[in-house]
């Protein structure tokens, strides 16, 4: 085992330290008084010292893994599983402070939230049940400061809990035996996770607790934590024997704690995973309280350290976003490297800025080189235009000035105009003989075609002899429309109207 965890519980009071070479551990000195307002302060102050000087050369502590003294988790009822609105939630549960209240982290022990770029149309009234571990954990957060400042690299932030369903489930094959098998494996199949069976998991502390944690596909469903009431073996008062755990009463809760999360989840545990020097006792208590349960036993003496080493042994440490396998807010902490990041940004921006500026300065230096060329081009153009017209080379804009003129002078002058084309009298006069060419005893006694007056006068022998011209004129091709006159055909005459259909240019 080459890589490094920490254990820190009872509000950064107490720091295990597991390295390759043994496992130490730190407790607050007695030097600083709770009198002194910061107090706590310099504790996780000589805490994280103490780590630093434990890791020797090595800046890099791998896992630290919290303690679960200060934490909780609940059933929760909230409109989206988004991190932020799940805080939010809580918050307005929790406390009456707004925004200012320090209530912790909380977190959904859900799949981790996507972000769409789609809109969505939510549901009015639509909410979302899940669990969620809360942890106070300011401790924390300023013992991990004070761990950054010290140039000491976090890998990942996990709790015991997490730990425990990491270390112990056997559900699904641990990451580094997938990884054995080659790139053909499914590790972290979320479908495989999914259909598992939830594993219950139990180990005993030192300070007579039985922590649990309900696992499924090696991700965490949900945990708590139930003191253990001690006995003394001794039958007289005065004389006082070695104390021993009672299991019953705190296995009696813990099995009413499943049986509360088993009616909100729907799901109760199938195998029982139980760590801890008086395994087979818990055993015993269990077996009473869910005897349909498979039951595992790993007698240890130190059950959070054997927990720690399966899990460094099993798991490659590595930050994950996934609030089932992780403290996700504190294991993607901003820490110096971030900051370092942001320092780099802002060195990019500044040197971006300043390459701005000297194309800037490139270009209002060639905009002085383009305004002396105006200068001169402007100065050349007058005195060509003064000896044509004074006010032309003042004008500001000369060559619309010059357009102007020639205008001006084109205007002015007198060009040549075409005439009007003829009018096509000849072909009129064509189009009238040939409409009176099959007709017999027809006279002309008067023909006019002017520009303005056209008149047709006929002396016809018949009134079917006059329809018959007026028909001709009617369908044959011409420029002159002929009417009939008001006075109609009369006997032995036709008088006929002719009006110009041209338009436009003559032809």
């Amino acid at each position: 085992m080459s890589s490094i965890a920490s254990y820190i519980d009872d509000n950064a009071q107490t720091i295990r330290l597991l390295k390759p070479d043994g496992d130490a551990k730190w407790s607050p000195g007695k030097d600083i008084g709770d009198d002194d307002a910061f107090a706590h302060r310099n504790r996780l102050s000589s805490a994280a010292d103490w780590i630093v000087a434990s890791l020797s050369q090595k800046k890099r502590l791998d896992l630290v893994c919290l303690g679960v003294s200060d934490a909780l988790c609940r059933w929760m009822t909230a409109p989206s599983t988004e991190p932020n609105v799940v805080a939010a939630v809580a918050r307005g549960k929790g406390e009456e402070w707004g925004s200012v209240a320090a209530i912790g982290t909380t977190e959904p022990l859900t799949a981790p939230h996507r972000k769409s770029h789609q809109r969505t149309t939510a549901v009015h009234g639509a909410e979302s049940h899940f669990p969620a571990i809360s942890i106070h954990d300011a401790s924390y957060r300023v013992l991990l400061d004070e761990l950054d400042t010290r140039g000491i690299r976090v890998g990942s932030v996990l709790t015991i809990w997490h730990a425990m369903c990491r270390a112990w489930d056997e559900s699904l094959p641990t990451e580094r035996a997938m990884e054995d098998l080659g790139k053909g494996s499914d590790n972290g199949n979320t479908q495989a996770a999914a259909s598992s069976p939830i594993t219950a998991i139990l180990i005993t502390t030192e300070d007579n607790a039985v922590v649990w944690a309900w696992s499924k596909g090696r991700r965490l469903l949900t945990g708590g934590r139930n003191f253990v009431a001690l006995s003394n073996t001794s039958d007289s008062i005065e004389t006082v024997g070695p104390s021993i755990p009672d299991y019953s009463s705190a296995c009696g809760r813990i099995a009413l704690d499943w049986l509360t999360w088993s009616a909100q989840l729907g799901q109760s545990p199938e195998r029982l995973i139980i760590v801890s020097p008086d395994a087979s006792e818990i055993a015993k208590q269990c077996a009473r309280l869910w005897p349909t349960a498979r039951q595992r036993q790993i007698p240890e003496i130190d059950p959070i350290a054997a927990t720690l080493n399966q899990l460094i042994t099993a798991d490659p440490i590595k930050p994950e976003s996934d609030a089932r396998t992780c403290v996700a807010s504190l294991t993607n902490r901003p820490s110096k490297a971030h900051r370092r990041l942001n320092q780099w940004a802002g060195v990019l921006l500044l040197a971006v800025a300043l390459t701005i500026a000297g194309l800037g300065w490139q270009f209002r230096k060639q905009s002085s080189v383009y305004n002396e060329q105006e200068q001169a081009i402007a100065t050349n153009i007058a005195a060509k235009l003064t000896p044509i017209d004074q006010r032309m080379a003042r004008d500001p804009r000369p060559k619309r000035a010059l357009e102007n003129k020639i205008n001006e002078l084109a205007a002015g002058s007198e060009g040549f105009v075409e005439p009007d084309l003829p009018l096509p009298i000849l072909s009129e006069l064509l189009r009238v003989g040939a409409a009176l060419e099959d007709t017999e005893d027809v006279k002309i006694e008067r023909l006019e075609i002017t520009e303005t007056r056209s008149v047709l006068r006929l002396s016809i022998p018949d009134t079917v002899t006059g329809e018959q011209i007026i028909e001709n004129l009617r369908t044959s091709t011409g420029s002159i429309r002929w009417i009939e006159s008001n006075t109609g055909i009369q006997t032995g005459r036709l008088v006929l109207n002719g009006a110009w259909t041209l338009e436009g240019d003559r032809l």
